[in-house]
């Protein structure tokens, strides 16, 4: 198929239980081309939507679903395959995934509790409804299924879950591949697929350093190279008798990672906490705070940074700052008609002291109005600060002797991100 690994490479337990990929040094002066791949996957080992959807039984969930995601094509794939047992041709890479799932989607109740007002458990609530859905709408199939095709294997919600586990953690993107497609004019296998699980290549580690680089050839073929300048050689950089292949899953606030991989970086400097602005007012006003936000292109959630993680003084983005005024804005408040004064409607315009605002540019032109708004978002984010120090103290009250190594590890992942957050939180609201 024309994959290629080197002898030099393999498969560990690292301290703490993770497993790795550690490149051996070798004993000898061997050295070779910087751009020469440690590991080739060929593109017919690449789990795509287009390898999940060669099956039957994936079509038929995802028609029954309404749903043609590549997320959930993959997840099926994973489903089922796994249920065949050893009857599956995949069956030994899926024999290598973990064997239970992580992150959002698993934590316990007493974790959930802790978590309580928290993006992460929105996001996690969500999503598991979600799931569950999905599940309930294609759950007759996947049954049939699994008594015509005798699979040993399990097919409930739970097993779903943990497919949905295995995607969030260990996809990449394969955009690259795209890019190379039209570059070329290739007939790249992969050209019409973005997301997929790549055999070993999700089995490197993340680091903000990474000691590995990855790409998508023109065959569709991934390569994972040693990630060094180019006028150096590998032995230059394997010093040591064993270094861990390691690449970088992306830059992403706390609440990401944990929610997608269970875990978050001991110094995350791109942490950002998302806010919801509510939209709050009469009916009418409220119905043209929305029409503005569709034509401005803003949501009602916006992600306020960590000024902690900026050097010199930081300035919210515009499109933030549009958001939070539209906000602040309420005809039946009596703080908001103190602060900056009577709103009178004028559909689909409004009027603020009987200054017309019929632009983004006189929103934000209207006295007062910015410093009002950041003065209502600091105040909730110090309301949410002080619910995530309640939460933090109770959940630390907790007895750790009496924990499996798996709670312990989910104990660690909860009391990290509310003490992270917690500081997050502050420094924005400050």
């Amino acid at each position: 198929m024309g994959g290629a690994a080197n002898s030099r490479l393999r498969i560990s337990a690292l301290p703490g239980g993770q497993r790795g990929v550690l490149f051996d040094q070798a004993s000898s002066c061997q050295t070779f081309e910087a751009e020469s791949p440690l590991i080739r996957v060929p593109s017919p080992l690449v789990i795509t939507a287009a390898t999940a959807k060669q099956s039957e039984v994936v079509r038929s969930c995802c028609a029954c679903a309404g749903d043609s995601s590549e997320a959930l094509q993959i997840a099926l794939f994973v489903l089922t395959e796994r249920a065949r047992g050893t009857a599956s041709d995949w069956h030994w890479y899926i024999n290598m995934l973990p064997a239970s799932g992580a992150g959002a989607l698993f934590l316990d109740d007493m974790a959930l509790e802790a978590l309580t007002g928290t993006p992460l458990r929105m996001a996690a609530d969500a999503k598991l409804r979600h799931l569950r859905k999905q599940h309930n709408s294609f759950r007759q199939i996947l049954d049939a299924w699994k008594t015509t095709a005798d699979a040993p294997g399990s097919i409930d919600f739970e097993e779903f879950k943990w497919a949905t586990f295995i995607v969030l953690s260990r996809t990449v993107s394969l955009q690259s591949c795209r890019a190379l497609a039209d570059e070329q004019n290739s007939q790249c296998p992969n050209a019409e697929d973005d997301r997929a699980l790549v055999p070993l290549l999700d089995m490197l580690n993340h680091s903000s350093e990474p000691l590995a680089r990855w790409s998508v050839d023109s065959d569709g073929a991934v390569s994972v190279f040693l990630n060094v300048p180019a006028d150096s050689t590998r032995s230059d950089v394997a010093r040591d008798s064993a270094m861990e292949l390691t690449f970088s899953y992306g830059l992403k606030p706390n609440t990401e990672w944990v929610y997608e991989y269970g875990f978050m970086p001991e110094r995350n400097s791109h942490d950002a906490w998302p806010y919801f602005t509510p939209l709050s007012g009469s009916p009418s006003f409220v119905d043209i705070k929305r029409m503005w936000m569709l034509e401005l292109g803003l949501t009602p959630r916006v992600m306020l940074s960590d000024p902690g993680r900026h050097r010199g003084t930081y300035t919210l983005p515009r499109s933030t700052m549009l958001s939070l005024c539209l906000a602040a804005l309420d005809d039946t408040s009596d703080a908001c008609l103190q602060q900056i004064g009577p709103i009178a409607l004028a559909y689909p315009l409004f009027e603020v002291r009987s200054f017309l605002v019929d632009s983004d540019v006189k929103l934000l032109q209207i006295p007062n109005l910015r410093k009002y708004a950041l003065v209502l978002c600091s105040r909730c984010l110090a309301r949410q600060a002080s619910t995530m120090q309640t939460s933090l103290d109770s959940y630390s009250q907790l007895r750790l002797p009496d924990f499996s190594s798996s709670a312990q590890q989910q104990y660690d992942t909860v009391t990290n991100y509310l003490a992270a957050e917690l500081v997050t939180v502050r420094r924005i609201a400050d």
